[in-house]
């Protein structure tokens, strides 16, 4: 690309412009006339007119859009005071927000919703009024200024205002959880400055000289030690892209087009986790830890290294110094349970493909257009609510149970099956295309990680690991020798070879320099011990009953009623007394994931919705991996274990726990549609493959 050549706009205008945009191909341009009036002309696909938008001007007009179709404009009048007009779906009236100004206004916004305006008052100090779900009144920041102030805001929280003080020089005072002491930036200033700004911690300022020409200067801070990982809905401001998720998604378009024998290529990373091609020669493919106690450092030790790759290309093409992969926290009310909008915009800013985005049938055709994800699928309620983060196989945990490295393995944890299981097929959906990765990529372990939205999905459940270990109460990482020294291969920025152990990645911050936006404080990290595994229980659960037959899952709604015979009666109608209530489902088998997780849920199966109590999730999520014979998995099936100790005992509360007629209903999870929308319904029933559940057991521990 190059500059272009001026063209005219026409007008006769007699002050300088002020200018916005909201959004990619949009200009809206902004200037006094002869007649003091407010002129406007835009440009959308093609010049407007001018068109005037009345008012008697006695500055320069500054502009500001918050978000797409908003735009606030702001000048003084010839009372002095501060007016205001906005275009939101039409143009409104004009506004006095009263004030004495000597100088034209400035204007920032960090969010949608928040206007920050500035100017110069009748004391020369800087007066600062901000529109938040109302208007404040003036507040007086100080300083002595001999111009017309600049704002720029680079983020949430954030603003930096630039004026000429008594010496000429270049002053600055800055927000940032409160305002911070005027400081002098130097030069000799000939005019008002102006201030821009391309992403966190960038600050552009520039002025005439007293030679006439135009001076430069620049923040631009270094990458903090401790990288911080921010939510996903947190960086969405006036459009679906910011500096952050802009710069991830070209990073993707970086990786994308490296070959796949590169180990630094989105194909090769993706095929560590899983991939239908022959590995090259000594390539560490296929190797994803799952229903094992390794699941969650395995993937803190891929999600690190694959971060670090795409720093690399991020830093290298002079994006945000202190880049991280931002995380989806999913289990948030509307809308924070849908599909953060950079994942479903089909092109970015400059009108290029999007990387980020993934049609139908890649995707769920409902989550792309903007359907939420309902709680039973996003709730980490009852793996933060686990203590013990491994146990013996067949019991519950948070981490998963206590057994060798496994491709898929046989000991589920529950932050492993709900939400990390659930969300895959359900951001997923159903394969509709026989070709390998040609539809439904996160449901599909060899597909998954060819979806960018996996890496922040990953970044959650990494994020639910700290959150957990911050419950304190006993919770903690297992400090036996076979986790703490089990090492796994992957690649560096490089595309260097690197090991990591369990020990090495116990804490993010000092090891890995790396924490959460959200989280509590980093826990305090621990001297690591090699200890002797606890004892096994004194004896096993005690089974109470089961099914008699096979339960057939296709889609919809069904029950299994467990047959509890006079002999376990007794322990069954106590259960939850002194011990555990355990429902455990087992031998469950599918063909291939069906694109869809089902909730389970204990008692009534005509229970009102608030009545009903979900005891898990039971997904299929590698179920196709688990029985390959080619790699190393579990050899017990592929069952379920969910702790319904708590469940039972509001039965029990209720007068509804009958051992006699034990009840267990599973139910499709569904993408829902955002709220005042109708479903609709399809033309034809989805044809969901079978999934049969050899048996489903209750047992009192």
């Amino acid at each position: 690309m190059a500059w272009q050549t001026w063209e005219s706009l026409g007008g006769v205008l007699t002050s300088g412009p002020g200018a916005a945009s909201w959004g990619s191909g949009r200009l809206d341009v902004f200037a006094r006339g002869t007649d003091s009036a407010l002129w406007h002309r835009w440009y959308d696909n093609g010049w407007s007119e001018w068109e005037s938008l009345g008012g008697v001007l006695t500055s320069e007009p500054a502009a500001v859009s918050w978000a797409s179709g908003r735009i606030d404009v702001f000048a003084r009048g010839t009372d002095s005071a501060l007016w205001h007009r906005w275009y939101d779906n039409g143009w409104s009236e004009w506004e006095s927000l009263g004030g004495t100004l000597t100088s034209g206004p400035a204007v920032s916004s960090w969010a949608a919703g928040r206007l920050d305006v500035f100017a110069r008052g009748t004391d020369s100090a800087l007066w600062h009024r901000w529109y938040d779900n109302g208007w404040s009144e003036w507040e007086s920041l100080g300083g002595t200024l001999t111009s017309s102030p600049a704002a720029v805001s680079w983020g949430p929280g954030r603003i930096d205002v630039f004026a000429a003080g008594t010496d000429s020089a270049l002053w600055h005072r800055w927000y940032d959880n409160g305002w911070g002491d005027w400081e002098s930036l130097g030069g000799t200033l000939t005019s008002a400055p102006a201030a821009v700004s391309w992403g966190p911690n960038r600050v552009d300022a520039f002025a005439a000289g007293t030679d006439s020409a135009l001076w430069h200067q620049w923040w631009d801070a270094p990458a903090p030690a401790v990288l911080v990982r921010r939510e996903a809905w947190s960086l969405q401001a006036d459009s679906p892209f910011d500096p952050i998720t802009l710069a991830y998604a070209k990073a993707v378009q970086v990786l994308r087009a490296r070959p796949a024998s590169d180990p630094t290529s989105l194909t090769y990373q993706a095929a560590i986790h899983g991939s239908y091609r022959t590995p090259p020669p000594g390539a560490n493919w296929n190797e994803c830890q799952h229903r094992s106690w390794f699941f969650l450092p395995w993937h803190r030790i891929y999600l690190y290294y694959f971060e670090r790759i795409v720093r690399k290309v991020v830093l290298d093409a002079g994006g945000p110094a202190d880049f991280a992969l931002p995380y989806w926290n999913y289990d948030r009310p509307f809308p924070g349970n849908t599909l953060p909008p950079a994942f479903r915009t089909p092109t970015l800013p400059d009108g290029t493909a999007n990387p980020l985005f993934v049609p139908a049938p890649g995707r769920d055709a409902a989550l792309v257009a903007g359907g939420q994800i309902p709680p039973a699928a996003t709730t980490s309620a009852a793996a933060l609510a686990r203590t013990n983060f491994s146990a013996l196989p067949g019991q519950p945990s948070f981490g998963g149970g206590r057994t060798g490295p496994a491709h898929f393995g046989s000991a589920l944890g529950a932050l492993e099956s709900t939400p990390h299981n659930v969300l895959h097929p359900t951001i997923g959906g159903s394969a509709t295309s026989a070709t390998p990765c040609g539809a439904a990529l996160m449901t599909d372990p060899n597909c998954a990680a060819l979806d960018p939205i996996f890496w922040l999905h990953h970044a959650n459940i990494d994020r639910l690991w700290n959150v957990w270990l911050a419950r304190g109460g006993g919770r903690a990482n297992p400090t036996e020798a076979a986790w703490l020294t089990q090492s796994f291969v992957f690649h560096d920025e490089t595309g260097a070879q690197v090991t990591l152990t369990g020990a090495d990645v116990v804490d993010t911050a000092t090891q890995l320099g790396y924490v959460y936006d959200d989280a509590p404080a980093t826990p305090e990290r621990k001297v690591i011990e090699v200890a002797v595994p606890p004892s096994p229980p004194s004896g096993p659960p005690e089974l109470g009953g089961a099914t008699e037959e096979t339960l057939v899952l296709t889609g919809a709604t069904a029950t299994a009623r467990l047959t509890v015979p006079e002999s376990t009666r007794g322990v069954v109608a106590g259960g939850g007394d002194s011990g555990q209530v355990l429902i455990s489902v087992d031998d469950v088998e599918a063909e291939r994931d069906p694109g869809l997780a089902y909730a389970v849920y204990l008692g009534r199966p005509d229970a009102a919705d608030s009545e009903r109590l979900h005891i898990g999730n039971v997904s299929l999520f590698g179920v196709a991996a688990a029985a390959d014979p080619e790699r190393a998995h579990g050899d017990s099936g592929f069952g379920h274990v969910f702790d319904a100790t708590e469940q039972v005992r509001v039965l029990r509360e209720r007068g509804e726990w009958d051992p006699g007629s034990v009840v267990v209903t599973f139910e499709p999870i569904r993408v829902l549609p955002p709220p005042g929308v109708a479903a609709v319904e399809p033309e034809a029933a989805p044809v969901t493959p079978p999934v049969r559940i050899g048996r489903v057991s209750l047992f009192v521990a």
